[in-house]
């Protein structure tokens, strides 16, 4: 009897304390304690931070959760919510610790990346509060034209500042490592495979390595190395983000296969072959979203063995017809020359394509309306004689039209008429154009 009394109070007892733990936190003054975290946590930061709304677990472990958290007068961070569980055994000690910090569902702006370190930075005189680490998932990154998420980050301070910090998609496809240096500088790393590009084109990526500084000014990979498409590619960049955004960069390819890159740029569109590139290219602009607008760009571009789709050089410059040409396809062994871009203007100049039955030579211009204009001279390799025919290029990207000049056809008609086909027509183009250019 003596025994089940003793268990019985022991019972009685646990439910007591366990009943008095659930409701206890119902009976903490929240407000209070939300206000003061509040003022804290902006002295801290050095910017506005405001905390919806504040409870208290004691279960499992003692922790605090706060909801509706944002940082910054733009609202540059926006979280979900964020538990803080302390270490108890550091109450009563200087220097309170905080084991943990998990966030989940984070939005981010662009005004905050040019605050990173400021924050991680420590404050002067005395550490009253030590953040061990900060967990967070469910992290958005809005960019206005790059939108990129869910996200995690694992980030580790000690009474210096920050130690580390790790970021990533959730799927583990690529991370990025902040390891602090001297003078606020942070050494970057970064690491993927399998890793798909957050914009258009939405590039995948076998394999990718990079090296870099990270400033309050601005990004700089110095290395940056990826494998992809069963080529390489070496972009090194540099973004500056201190007035408006900046970035610079080179890009070099060799023997990356451009079909799927090309499908994905525009479904309706089929080009293969292997690019070997080098270039160079710059975009300026007050907010990322309006960088692909000021994009600058010259590449050197040469593609081996490949096909050009709804273009059939051969037969346009066969048929000399006032109708042009459209459809069909081009094969060449190589096709080469320089990309010039200027926002969403587009001119590819020095054009040289060569195969088995013909060359080429041209310049053509792509509007941002995907508009078509230019001239490329299709040399045949026929049996007796080089026919050489000018095509004006026209239509657009999607349709194509490749349509001789009026005189080269009609000297065409005429040659074929006193000489017959082949040698007549050929004598007779070549006519047509030197009169062209004759009244040009």
């Amino acid at each position: 009897m003596q025994l089940a009394k003793r268990w019985k109070i022991a019972l009685i007892s646990l439910s007591v304390v366990l009943g008095g733990l659930l409701v206890l936190p119902f009976l903490i003054p929240t407000e209070s304690y939300r206000i003061r975290l509040q003022e804290a946590a902006s002295e801290k930061l050095g910017e506005p931070v405001d905390i919806g709304r504040l409870s208290f677990t004691l279960l499992p472990w003692p922790a605090a959760t706060l909801a509706d958290l944002s940082i910054g007068a733009e609202q540059a961070v926006k979280l979900g919510a964020v538990t803080v569980t302390p270490d108890l055994f550091s109450l009563f000690d200087e220097v309170k610790v905080i084991q943990s910090v998990a966030v989940r569902e984070v939005a981010v702006n662009p005004a905050l990346l040019g605050r990173i370190a400021e924050w991680a930075k420590p404050r002067p005189g005395p550490q009253t509060v030590l953040v061990r680490r900060v967990e967070l998932r469910g992290m958005n990154l809005d960019l206005g034209a790059l939108k990129w998420g869910p996200l995690q980050a694992e980030v580790r301070m000690n009474m210096a500042g920050l130690q580390s910090v790790q970021a990533g998609p959730e799927d583990g496809s690529m991370t990025l490592t902040l390891l602090p240096e001297p003078e606020e500088r942070y050494r970057v790393v970064l690491e993927g495979r399998q890793f798909k590009l957050p914009i258009k084109p939405a590039l995948l990526f076998d394999s990718l390595q990079g090296q870099g500084r990270l400033t309050k000014q601005g990004l700089d990979l110095l290395q940056l190395n990826a494998r992809l498409y069963g080529g390489d590619l070496q972009a090194p960049i540099r973004l500056d983000w201190r007035d408006g955004w900046q970035v610079d960069g080179t890009i070099k390819t060799t023997g990356v296969e451009v079909s799927q890159i090309v499908h994905m740029l525009s479904p309706s569109s089929a080009f293969s072959g292997r690019l070997y590139a080098d270039g160079r290219y710059r975009m300026a602009a007050p907010s990322p979203g309006e960088l692909a607008d000021r994009l600058q760009a010259k590449v050197n571009f040469e593609v081996k063995d490949g096909v050009l789709d709804k273009v059939n050089l051969a037969q346009a410059a066969k048929l000399l017809t006032r109708q042009g040409s459209r459809g069909g396809q081009t094969r060449f062994d190589r096709l080469s020359g320089v990309a010039e871009v200027e926002g969403r203007q587009y001119r590819l100049r020095e054009i040289e394509i060569s195969s088995g039955i013909l060359n080429a030579k041209g310049d053509v211009a792509i509007s941002p309306a995907k508009e078509l204009s230019g001239q490329v001279t299709v040399e045949l390799k026929a049996t007796a004689t080089l026919v050489a025919v000018p095509l004006n290029v026209s239509g657009t990207v999607h349709d194509p039209l490749l349509l001789p000049s009026g005189m080269a056809v009609a000297g065409a008609a005429v040659g074929t008429g006193l000489l017959g086909p082949g040698l007549g027509t050929a004598i007779g183009s070549k006519a047509g154009q030197a009169l062209e250019k004759l009244f040009k």
